[in-house]
This record gives C-alpha cells, structure tokens and sequence, in this order.
C-alpha cells in the first residue's frame, strides 16, 4: 500500500471515531465496507490495523484513540484537549473536509477553498526535523534578494496565517530566530547535525502580543480600542482580530472592542481592511496614522 492510500486510512480512521464519539469495531468495520477509500472493498478494517494507526494517528495528529474494553468501544481520549487547541482544531477540521471529499467526489466542484502557496510541500521535511531537532540547510530567496541565499536554520516552529504556512528559526548566519516563508524556499535539506531548543521557548507565546507574522520587538504592546459600526461588530465579534479582544462598549449603532497588542504593520493592515467601518480611538498616534494614510489615498484619487 503507498504512502498516500496509509495516510487515507489515517485520516478515515480519525474522522470516523472522531464522528462518532464512541464506535465498535463492527460498526467501523461496516462503515469501512461502505467506504470509497476501501479500493480493494476489504470486508473488515482488522484489529490489529486499527491499533497500528491509532499509533501513527496519535504522533502525526496528537489525538489519542482508546479502546474501553466494557463496551468494546473505540473514543478519543484527549477530545477536551482538541478543542482548546488551535492547531488540532484546525488539523481535524481540514482533515474532516479532506475526508468528506474522499467519500463523495461529487462534491468536489461544489466546496470551494481558496489556493494555499506552494510552500506546503516542504512542511514534512519541517516537522521530521523539528521532532529530532536536526539542523536544515535552506536555499531562500527574500522579496528584497536577486538571488537564493542558502544557510543553515535551526526549526523551532511553524505558523499559518493568511493561508501562508511560516517557520521561526534561528539562523546560524544571523545568529537570532527570524521567521521565514515557505512559499519563498527553494530547497531545503535535513542535515546530520542537531541543535538544542532554547529552553521554555512556546511559539503561542512568542506571538502572543502580536497579529499575523511580523514579530517587531521594537513596537512595544499596549492598549488599542477601535470603534465600529453595528454590521461590522457582528463579524469582528465572531471572529475576534486577537485573543486579548474584548468588547467593552455595546449601542445599536456602535461598538467598541479594546486590545492589548503591538500594533505593527500586520495589524494596522487588518485595520485597513476595515475602511470607513472602524475608526481608532486610542492610542492616539495610531489614529494619527490612519487618518494620514487615509488623506494619502484621497490624494490618489484626486
């Protein structure tokens, strides 16, 4: 079996259990028969396949499958855990769409997904060299370099945002993390040498005061409160800009929402996007640069 109809396998297995909440292994043999990843129409999904993917399951996706021997039921141990983590939220999430387009092609012309950037293909190469902490060798070109620049990267995480996949690293030629995107490499080799990760280093943590990518230390956090109109506070409130959002004002008309967050370039463009839907109201040189960018493309204009 290739590496892809395994990894099919995989993802059927989790979505099925993760569906159910809690399945015997006849119903997931019954399910499996009737299953479009079954292409060699098997009549049953062996116990003892089932324990060897709950392994591969539980190292790829951090999700535990157990089995309750008084009810000879198969449950997610840690389903708690996935909904208070981002990252396995989204990984299911992804993989339970992957999932529904494997059992019915059909609907493949009817989900539409926007195009994700190249950069994913080296996400494997990535994550084997984060669990083994080994040292990759990098050919990148930067939008500001003629050329591909190759060097040597310590991975110390991965980030998505904007549906561009992002990695932290410290880079032996800079000798300070930096952050880099995939989309803008051009090879990328997993060495024999090995680095140790700073201690206590968190990737939520280290973006924590910030949004999007651009981690600048030299904008420090502070409290930020925008304003906005009625229709654009439902969206804002349901999808919050940052985790520290709070809304702290609430009319018919208007609302408020306070942040504690360094306003670099990533967030003063989310800000942007806005229009004339949201005014800042503090701080003050913040609002100062809006209203200036704003006179600048009147200026455009006339």
């Amino acid at each position: 079996m290739t590496g892809s109809l395994q990894f099919k396998r995989y993802i059927w297995l989790l979505n099925t259990v993760y569906a159910a909440g809690r399945i015997t292994h006849d119903d997931i043999n019954r399910l499996w028969r009737g299953s479009s990843c079954n292409t060699d129409h098997e009549l049953v999904y062996p116990r003892k396949q089932v324990s060897r993917h709950r392994k591969y399951i539980a190292d790829i996706f951090g999700v535990y499958i157990e089995y309750d021997p008084h009810d000879h039921s198969y449950y997610i141990e840690n389903a708690k855990d996935i909904t208070e983590n981002r990252l396995q939220k989204w990984a299911l999430n992804a993989f339970a769409v992957q999932g529904m387009l494997m059992e019915s092609k059909a609907l493949k012309s009817r989900l539409l997904f926007e195009e994700i950037p190249s950069g994913h293909r080296y996400l494997t190469t990535f994550i084997q060299a984060m669990q083994t902490n080994q040292v990759l060798e990098m050919s990148y070109k930067g939008f500001t370099r003629p050329e591909p620049h190759t060097f040597r990267v310590h991975p110390y995480c991965l980030k998505v945002f904007r549906l561009r996949w992002y990695m932290v690293g410290l880079s032996e030629e800079h000798e300070e993390p930096r952050i880099y995107s995939l989309d803008r490499i051009h090879a990328l080799t997993i060495t024999e040498d090995t680095f140790t990760m700073p201690t206590g280093f968190d990737g939520l943590a280290y973006f924590k005061d910030y949004f999007g990518t651009l981690r600048n230390t030299e904008v420090a956090p502070e409290r930020v409160r925008i304003e906005v109109d009625a229709h654009t506070a439902n969206y804002i409130r349901t999808l919050p800009l940052h985790h520290s959002q709070e809304e702290v004002e609430q009319t018919p008309e208007r609302s408020v929402f306070s942040y504690y967050i360094a306003p670099t370039f990533d967030f003063i463009q989310e800000l942007r996007t806005q229009g004339e839907c949201l005014k800042v109201l503090q701080p003050q040189w913040l609002a100062d640069k809006l209203r200036d960018d704003a006179a600048k493309i009147v200026q455009l204009y006339n």
